[in-house]
């Protein structure tokens, strides 16, 4: 399958690798579990994932005559084990690092722990709980600076707009109409570089209006949220907290010394090396909670930068990697977004070629709306039979089809008859297979594991998870703030990406859905362009595009957004990893839909909906590249009696089940487990007794061929390799 490269990799890569080594979380029991929440690197990463678990977990740790209640001692091993296996950043449990793609050797080798880099923010749940009790103040109103709302726009003699509310601790939305009038425009018009309250008071004083009328009138339009302030959180560049404290600039005396307290211990916190202080944490804790707050949960965001002494891929693995992508692009078929679908097919019958306001034709009463997108991680319902079944139809093994499910199932036919442990695709199976890559992204990334790290590079086992994104930068994007040397990459991708696009605008999606959901969608990075709704933007007004500028029209059976005042075309990108399409706002999931239109967003193995519900489904790979991991699914009624774990180890035994495995526990969530443990051999009958299943995964992180090490400790570790379009390939050759 050799042809010239239709992508090229970027030189630098992303490590994401667990704190903790496998052999600190293996055969965990109650005295292991305790030395480890002695040490106070543990205890601190414990304390910033679950203050109310850390609390009960001290009254037990130091007293090695008490054992830990079954409870306490399953819910410990958990946190543990995610420390130790999974790789995805969380707290201190896990963390990154950017290496080097070059010509030399592969070696990845950590320092010592106690100089990973930790990086401190306060919780945006919590800061946006606080700026909303400053914002009522009317004696703090007074200091700061108020903008018109960014999501309003008109509709007749009319204005419509979002405004939010909290509703148990939830932000829900509205959308609202207001009369406009000489004095509102007046307002919004001379607000839009921003104003203080005295200021706009002034713009309506009159012979009609006197100075209290006038205040009554401004704190209104504040109070509805037709203005906001300055301290409307930002979603890219300055931290928020910080952004905040600069924004007060002394405006309330108490306020200040608050803000520099708090900043203050932010700063001490990571100035520390490991072993960690839980006590400063609990001294932060305690001047936020008396500011503000009931509980210590969501106080704080605490990130990891790995220390590393050496982090260096050869660039002979990214081309396996791109073998490995050339076959899933073969493997994985267009989806259309039905959502994008309708939504174009209503346009095109209503309007036709005409170009209409964006606000306007997504209104659910005056244009078409937008509907949201249904959450598809729902899990089906689960077949009864025993480990295996097989279709009822056959299909004929010499038939070489166009379509990859008849190829897939076709093949597992032949795993199950021959009593093969591995679908292997080989390059003839994928022949009659289209390898399109005009629908992809124009940078991407690629998620992997590498298994087993051989000096022959091309014998090196990798898990090839999935290809695409939106942006490469999706997946990175909320690290930016750790490393310069990330940020300096996130922006290469950038500028890769306006390189290929140099006929339209690249827009930034700017857009808090929900408080707490900013600890993820924050990135230091900018572009040139943003589009901010219901959040703010730190770029000059120049560069941010308003909704109300935001034109849609459909040509040549493509959406086409263009901004009026520019005069361009615009491409939304959202260049973090938020699920956008839950629950989401119309007009926020419909720009975040618009950046994917006519592309595949990922590329990945699927097993066929006839197979996925099966009990057991065999490991997928292509040479050395796994796409799917070998999965068995284990229902209450296989295991009879759940209190018995001998019992259980046995049932496993029967079925070829390897004595290590990942445990799903939901979405991507796996947590490894190791059936010779009697403690972990619990956490999955549980789960059983809980949810009447439980899904396992093999694991297959070679000990003794481990990538990631420090010394003789051996670490999981995810690699994200990231893809830019190769211009001249893609022009040249058309598939």
């Amino acid at each position: 399958m050799k042809n010239k490269k239709h992508y090229r990799v970027f030189d630098r890569f992303i490590l994401r690798t667990p704190f903790l080594s496998l052999g600190e979380i293996d055969n965990l029991n109650d005295k292991k579990i305790k030395d480890l929440c002695r040490r106070e690197d543990v205890s601190e990463a414990l304390y910033i994932a679950s203050p109310d678990l850390h609390q009960v977990m001290l009254k037990y740790i130091n007293d090695d005559a008490l054992d830990l209640p079954k409870n306490l001692m399953l819910s410990l091993s958990k946190y543990i084990i995610r420390m130790g296996a999974r790789c995805t950043p969380f707290g201190t449990f896990s963390g990154c690092a950017i290496g080097d793609i070059k010509e030399s050797e592969t070696i990845i080798q950590l320092g010592n722990s106690s100089r990973h880099k930790k990086v401190t923010r306060i919780d945006m749940n919590y800061l946006c709980s606080m700026v909303n009790d400053i914002e009522a103040q009317k004696e703090l109103r007074k200091n700061l600076l108020y903008y018109p709302n960014n999501s309003i726009y008109k509709v007749g003699n009319e204005l419509r707009y979002v405004e939010y509310k909290y509703i148990n601790f939830k932000r829900n939305h509205f959308t609202v109409s207001v009369n406009n009038s000489v004095y509102l425009n007046k307002i919004l018009k001379s607000a839009e570089t921003g104003l203080k309250m005295d200021q706009l008071i002034n713009l309506i004083i009159g012979k009609d209006i006197n100075i209290e009328d006038a205040e009554n009138f401004i704190n209104e339009l504040i109070d509805s949220q037709i203005l906001v302030s300055n301290l409307m959180p930002n979603l890219t560049g300055t931290d928020y907290f910080e952004k905040i404290r600069r924004d007060l600039n002394s405006t309330d005396i108490a306020l200040d010394l608050f803000l520099t307290d708090v900043s203050s211990k932010l700063k001490k916190l990571d100035e520390d090396i490991y072993p960690g202080n839980v006590a400063k944490h609990l001294e932060l804790s305690e001047i936020l909670l008396e500011k503000k707050g009931k509980s210590s949960r969501f106080l704080i965001q605490k990130d990891l930068k790995i220390n590393y002494i050496k982090n260096s891929l050869n660039s002979e693995i990214s081309d396996l990697i791109y073998d490995g992508i050339r076959v899933l692009n073969r493997m994985t078929t267009f989806e259309e977004n039905k959502n994008l679908t309708d939504f174009k097919k209503s346009f095109y019958e209503r309007y036709e070629t005409a170009e209409i306001p964006l606000a306007i034709a997504l209104d659910p009463e005056l244009g078409i709306g937008y509907g949201h997108i249904k959450n598809g991680n729902i899990i089906s319902g689960l077949i009864d039979d025993i480990p295996v079944s097989i279709p009822s139809f056959i299909v004929n093994s010499s038939y070489l089809s166009k379509n990859i499910d008849d190829i897939i199932i076709r093949k597992y036919q032949e795993v199950l008859q021959k009593g093969f442990h591995v679908l292997e695709f080989e390059d003839g199976d994928l022949t009659n297979l289209p390898e399109n890559w005009n629908n992809l992204p124009d940078t991407f990334s690629v998620m992997t594991n590498i298994l087993s790290s051989e000096k022959d590079l091309s014998s090196s086992l990798i898990h090839l998870e999935f290809a695409g994104g939106s942006s490469a930068s999706r997946l990175i994007g909320r690290f930016s703030y750790l490393d310069s040397g990330i940020d300096d990459f996130i922006s290469e991708i950038y500028h890769k990406e306006e390189e290929l696009n140099q006929d339209k605008i690249l827009a930034e999606i700017v857009h808090l859905p929900e408080s707490r959901t900013g600890n993820i969608t924050h990135r230091y990075s900018t572009r040139e362009y943003e589009i901010p709704y219901l959040a703010k933007s730190e770029l000059p007004l120049e560069n941010q595009i308003g909704i109300s500028d935001l034109y849609i029209s459909v040509h040549d059976n493509e959406l086409l957004l263009r901004s009026k005042r520019l005069n361009k075309r615009i491409k939304p990108i959202l260049s973090n990893a938020h699920n956008y399409s839950f629950n989401a706002l119309p007009i926020y999931n419909f720009l975040c839909d618009l950046q994917n239109q006519n592309t595949r967003r990922s590329l990945s193995f699927k097993w066929p909906d006839i197979l996925a519900e099966n009990r057991y489904l065999p490991r997928v790979s292509y040479k050395n590249m796994i796409f799917s991991l070998a999965e068995w699914t284990l229902l209450k009624q296989d295991v009879f009696d759940v209190e018995n774990v001998q019992k259980f180890q046995k049932y496993l035994n029967e079925f070829n089940i390897p004595g290590k495995v990942l445990l799903s526990t939901g979405g991507d969530n796996l947590l490894l487990m190791n059936l010779e443990n009697i403690l972990d051999c619990e956490i999955i009958l549980e789960t059983i007794k809980s949810s009447g299943f439980a899904k396992l995964k093999e694991f297959l992180f070679d000990d003794n061929k481990t990538l990631v090490n420090r010394g003789e400790d051996k670490f999981t570790n995810e690699i994200i390799f990231s893809f830019y379009k190769n211009f001249k390939a893609n022009s040249d050759v058309r598939k």
